[in-house]
């Protein structure tokens, strides 16, 4: 059994508490790891588009320890795409995970969820 894929989309107020801005949340998301994930590879931070908008994108391909119900943990291969999109008043990551073997298969599903983002408020 493999974790379920996912997709989500968090908004970080401008000057909060964990990142200044969409800038800082890169710095942070492609420095090294304090504890190393042997096999780990962290993509570059490339130019994307989001909501028509110019944004980033930054792709890892990492390893999670999934504990399905009533089984021992399974190490799994995991890639997570992440999308950040600065504005006005902060910004918005989306994250899309999945499996590594099962992502080609959740290709339509995610791109719809980044088809149909629609940022609300100072963009």
């Amino acid at each position: 059994a493999a974790p379920p894929a996912s997709a989500s989309a968090v908004f970080y107020a401008q000057g909060g508490p964990y990142f200044a801005d969409a800038e800082s949340f890169l710095r942070r998301q492609t420095a090294a790891s304090p504890v190393p994930v042997a096999g780990e590879k962290v993509g570059k931070v490339e130019p994307a588009a989001l909501a028509g908008r110019s944004a980033k994108r930054l792709r890892r391909d990492t390893f999670v320890v999934h504990r399905p119900p009533a089984a021992e943990p399974v190490e799994v291969a995991v890639r997570e795409e992440t999308l950040v999109l600065q504005g006005k008043e902060g910004f918005w990551v989306l994250t899309l995970t999945a499996p590594s073997a099962e992502w080609d298969k959740h290709g339509a599903a995610f791109k719809a969820f980044r088809d149909g983002f629609k940022p609300k408020g100072g963009f």
